[in-house]
C-alpha cells in the first residue's frame, strides 16, 4: 500500500481551513451584539456664550451632562450638554461603538485652530437599539485625568428619558 503524503497533507489543510471558517461564521451568529462603528454627523449650533449663567438646556456651565430619550421606534436620542471643545473645532464627529451592551461615543473635532475652548450641545441619534440594560460612556476630546469620565448605566424601555451629569470646575466649565 502506497500513501500519497502530499495529497493527505493538502486534504488535512483544506479540512482545517474549512473548520476555521465554519467556526468564525458560527461565532458571529451566536448573538454577539457587536455593531459596526458608526461615524455619526453631530448636530450642534456653535459655541455657547459664557455671559449667561445658564445654558440653553437649563444646565449650569459647571456641569457636563447627557440628556437622553428612548422611543417606541427603538431610537435613542442623546444630547451631550456642555461638551468642551476648541472654539474653532472644524467638523465635529462622533464614533459610536456598541459592544456587549456598552455604548461608547468618541467625540472628535477636525481642527484645533483657536487658542480657546468653548462649550457645545451635541446631538446624536442611535437607531434600531433593542430594549435592555446598557452602559453609556462618552470619550470627550479635552478631558484630562483629573476629570470623571461621563459614564452611566441605563435601562432602556419605552418610554425612557432622563439626564446624567458630572461636575466640572476646570476651563472651559465653571471658573
Amino acid at each position: 500500500m502506497v500513501y500519497n503524503f502530499k495529497k493527505i497533507s493538502q486534504m488535512k489543510l483544506f479540512h482545517f481551513f474549512t473548520l476555521v471558517i465554519l467556526f468564525l461564521f458560527c461565532f458571529g451568529c451566536e448573538g454577539n451584539d457587536i455593531q459596526e462603528k458608526i461615524i455619526s454627523p453631530v448636530k450642534f449650533d456653535g459655541c455657547k456664550s459664557l455671559i449667561s449663567s445658564e445654558s440653553i438646556n437649563e444646565v449650569s456651565f459647571d456641569k457636563d451632562c447627557i440628556q437622553y430619550q428612548y422611543n417606541k421606534e427603538k431610537s435613542l436620542s442623546i444630547t451631550h450638554i456642555n461638551a468642551g471643545m476648541n472654539c474653532c473645532p472644524g467638523n465635529i464627529t462622533a464614533e459610536i461603538n456598541i459592544e456587549d451592551n456598552i455604548i461608547t461615543i468618541i467625540e472628535r473635532e477636525t481642527e484645533h485652530s483657536c487658542r480657546c475652548l468653548c462649550l457645545y450641545d451635541l446631538e446624536y441619534k442611535i437607531t434600531n437599539l433593542e430594549e435592555g440594560e446598557y452602559k453609556i460612556s462618552i470619550i470627550e476630546s479635552i478631558i484630562n485625568e483629573d476629570n470623571k469620565i461621563l459614564e452611566f448605566d441605563i435601562t432602556l424601555s419605552f418610554p425612557t428619558s432622563g439626564i446624567f451629569c458630572v461636575d466640572r470646575s476646570n476651563y472651559p466649565w465653571g471658573n
